[in-house]
């Protein structure tokens, strides 16, 4: 689960309803069987202490993984939740253009990325996660803004992503969208950040230039990549 684990989030971007997100907070199902809870950074439309704290506490298999600015805010919203839950709080930070391995299974392993924050005032430190399971190679970008210099440290052309998750202005900038189609070389593309109000016509936009692209539209929808 990645970024799945906010509150009321921001005023331009969808909100899972209340009673979505108690369910996710109690672990239960769908929800019952994560074994890793990911943010990407700290700010409220991606992670709220309390929401993560509640499912790990209530899902002993569950390990949080972010940056360790947000496992700080994990324990100073509940030091003893935070303390009972102990090594299951993973924080780390790469720095930009450098690539961690948080996990390696026999049928998943799980990067961290150092990508920065796009422009915003209110800075993060921002991950993004290369995750291979099942055969797949998916990115999940964050908030990031990154440049092909980046790609190419992270070695994220090397052999290709099957699903890229980016923000939308990946897709509407004429510089970044050259980055994604040029460099990441994604198979499948499925834009976040999506604002509600104006959900057509930037689609319109995106798909002009990436047809196969695609985004969520609806609450607990699912999209089958092939």
């Amino acid at each position: 689960m990645i970024d799945g684990l906010f509150g009321d989030g921001l005023p331009d971007y969808g909100v899972v309803t209340p009673a979505t997100r108690g369910v996710l907070q109690r672990a239960a199902p769908p929800f019952a069987g994560v074994d890793y809870v990911l943010a990407t950074h700290v700010h409220r439309d991606h992670f709220d202490p309390a929401s993560v704290l509640g499912h790990l506490r209530a899902n002993p298999r569950a390990t949080f993984i972010s940056s360790t600015q947000a496992a700080e805010r994990l324990r100073e919203a509940d030091g003893a939740s935070a303390r009972a839950i102990g090594a299951r709080i993973v924080g780390v930070d790469p720095p930009r253009g450098a690539r961690r391995r948080i996990l390696s299974a026999a049928s998943v392993t799980i990067d961290a990325l150092g990508l920065p924050h796009g422009r915003t005032r209110n800075r993060a430190t921002n991950l993004g996660y290369l995750i291979d399971i099942g055969g797949r190679r998916v990115l999940h970008a964050g908030d990031a803004e990154f440049a092909a210099a980046d790609v190419a440290r992270l070695g994220l052309g090397e052999r290709g992503v099957d699903v890229a998750l980016l923000p939308f202005w990946y897709l509407t900038s004429s510089a970044l969208r050259e980055v994604v189609r040029r460099d990441v070389r994604p198979a499948s593309i499925i834009a976040l950040h999506v604002p509600p109000a104006d959900r057509e016509r930037v689609m319109r936009e995106i798909q002009a230039e990436f047809p196969n692209a695609r985004a969520f539209g609806r609450e607990l929808e699912s999209i089958v990549i092939r």
